[in-house]
C-alpha cells in the first residue's frame, strides 16, 4: 500500500503500542523490519509499563520511544519506576 501510494517512506512514522508489541514480538519484529525496508520509521508508544520492553528494544530497530505520561509522572515518587530506568 505504501509503494502504491508513492508516499515517501522516510516521512512516515508508525506507532506500535507496547502491550501489543510484547504480546506478538515475532510479528512486531517482522513488521518493523518490513517498514524499515520501505524507509519508514517506527515508534513504540505507551512505553514504560513493562520491564520486558527494554529487553525487546535491544532486539528491534525502532527509531522512537514514546513514554507513557503516567510512567513519567511517577518517576520522582516511584522507586520502582526509578529502578526500571537504571
Amino acid at each position: 500500500m505504501i509503494k502504491a501510494s508513492h508516499l515517501p517512506g522516510n516521512k512516515l512514522i508508525f506507532e506500535l503500542d507496547e502491550a501489543i508489541v510484547l504480546k506478538s514480538t515475532a510479528k512486531a519484529k517482522a513488521f518493523i523490519s518490513n517498514l524499515k525496508k520501505l524507509g519508514c520509521m517506527t515508534a513504540i508508544k505507551n512505553a514504560g509499563h513493562s520491564k520486558e520492553l527494554f529487553e525487546f528494544l535491544k532486539l528491534v530497530d525502532t527509531k522512537y520511544l514514546i513514554i507513557d505520561p503516567l510512567y513519567t509522572s511517577s518517576l520522582t515518587s516511584s522507586e520502582q519506576s526509578q529502578k526500571t530506568i537504571e
